[in-house]
This record gives C-alpha cells, structure tokens and sequence, in this order.
C-alpha cells in the first residue's frame, strides 16, 4: 500500500506567517508531512543574519521533528520591506536600479542557497 500523499510532499513555512518558525515546523510535522520548504523570510529568518550555530541548530530542530528540507523560498523581501521606499515586499530585486539595493537581493539569495545546502535541500 502506497505512503499516503502527505507523507511525500512538503509544506510551506509560508503558510504560517502569524507563528513563529519552531511552532510552523511543529504544526507540518503534527500534520503528518515528510518535508518543508522553508520560507527565507521574516517572521522566520533571514539568511544573512544566520550565524553557522544557528544553522546547525535549525538542522537538529528538523531532524528532532523528522521533516526533511524540500527547498528554501527567498522569493520574498519582508526583511527589506521597510528599507524600500516602496514598501513592497518583492523589493528589493535583482534589478534595482540603486546598486545597494540590488546587492541586498544578491545577498540575500546567496545567503539561502548556502542555508539550502547546509540543509540538504537540492533547492
């Protein structure tokens, strides 16, 4: 008899933008989920400000609750939000026209491949 489907799939921390990370990971493994994809944003995180320790921390907090990393969003920039004369929360991007604001968007995206690898997510 096949896994049923929950067991296969992951489910966004996304979804939990009102709850802290630690209670969105805990509600997806309490429901019955195999994975997760980690949103790279506030309220979680944000990848820049992750120091290895707190990586290697999330990494045990996941395995304890058995979930695997399925990828990690850094569509997002709640993070940046404020620092953006728009307020828009996919801003900054890659192609802002102020070159410091595009570098927090570069940084920002290399800082959540990096958290994807040390993860063990393939995205």
């Amino acid at each position: 008899m096949p896994r049923p489907l929950r067991e296969r799939l992951a489910f966004s921390t996304n979804a939990f933008k009102k709850s802290t990370l630690g209670d969105a990971l805990d509600a997806i493994a309490r429901i019955g989920y195999a994975g997760c994809e980690i949103m790279a944003d506030q309220p979680h995180m944000t990848p820049v400000e992750l120091s290895p320790l707190q990586i290697r921390a999330m990494a045990a907090d996941l395995a304890r609750r058995g979930l695997k990393v399925s990828n990690v969003n850094a569509f997002t920039g709640f993070f940046a939000a404020g620092e953006m004369p728009t307020g828009d929360t996919y801003h900054p991007t890659w192609l802002e026209l102020d070159e410091s604001a595009r570098q927090v968007r570069i940084d920002h995206t290399i800082a959540s491949i990096r958290l994807a690898a040390a993860l063990g997510a393939g995205t």
